[in-house]
């Protein structure tokens, strides 16, 4: 889904002239001056194909960013972005509604970028979205990949064809290249609460573990011990390590050993 809208996004901020239409015109902004309304309208029509790809792309994308407020310390913006039917290759990627307002602040001695997301049956691939969520993160994060502010993601209501949730999930860093994601979530499968470890020091290899005891799923206790993800290694599952689950009758372990897993 990322990979889909990326392209596009290129397409639509490179403004090829055959499919993107920006109003006003990317080549009158003075960025010093920005106007408080900026209008883009991706018409990929009954056919397109990007510079250096065999494929395919159909439907429309309108994007309408208002409320633009730059200052010596910050920005801030709304955009509406609307998806009609936005296909590749026949394939649905895009269709449907969001919204995302996006401002700047100042936590301490670090700016901090806050945003805001809404989705209206927003459909991208086998993919369904409905609910809030928001976002605060260190601009350091974006420069750099280093902070040490917490990343945290508060969802409202959030849905996908598969997941509801509410609550949060706070992103600390520990050192460098690891971090804790503390989890205070409500979802479909009852409450989620616990802290799991995610340590990329051996990149591209990431582990993943429970430092401080399990996490709670409903009635479950999960625990993570070295769980190894390598997607050089293995695509769809771990190279390594175990998770225990534990009910209220009976314990569960999984393990993974070359790409392939056991249960016990």
């Amino acid at each position: 889904m990322i990979d889909e809208i990326s392209i596009l996004l290129e397409k639509i901020l490179n403004g090829d002239s055959s499919v993107v239409t920006i109003t006003p015109p990317m080549e009158t902004l003075d960025i010093s001056n920005l106007p408080s309304v900026i209008n883009v309208r991706a018409d990929f029509g009954a056919g397109y194909t990007p510079e250096g790809s065999s494929s395919t792309y159909t439907g429309l994308v309108l994007i309408n960013i208002t409320d633009i407020v730059m200052t010596e310390t910050g920005l801030s913006a709304n955009a509406a972005i609307t998806a009609t039917n936005v296909q590749r290759d026949s394939r649905l990627i895009l269709n449907g509604a969001m919204t995302l307002g996006i401002s700047s602040a100042t936590s301490g001695e670090e700016a901090i970028i806050l945003a805001t997301l809404n989705f209206s049956n927003l459909q991208s691939v086998d993919v369904s979205m409905n609910g809030g969520m928001e976002i605060s993160m260190p601009l350091d994060m974006l420069i750099s990949s280093s902070s040490e502010q917490p990343i945290i993601l508060t969802l409202t209501n959030f849905e996908t064809s598969d997941m509801q949730a509410s609550g949060t999930i706070i992103v600390k860093p520990v050192s460098t290249d690891i971090y804790d994601m503390e989890l205070d979530l409500t979802t479909h499968e009852g409450d989620v609460e616990g802290t799991a470890r995610i340590d990329s020091t051996t990149s591209p290899q990431t582990i993943i573990s429970t430092p401080v005891g399990p996490i709670t799923v409903g009635e479950y206790r999960v625990l993570f011990n070295d769980i190894v993800m390598d997607q050089d290694v293995c695509t769809d599952t771990a190279a390594g390590g175990t998770i225990v689950i534990t009910g209220d009758s009976e314990t569960k372990t999984i393990t993974f050993d070359n790409c392939a897993y056991t249960v016990k």
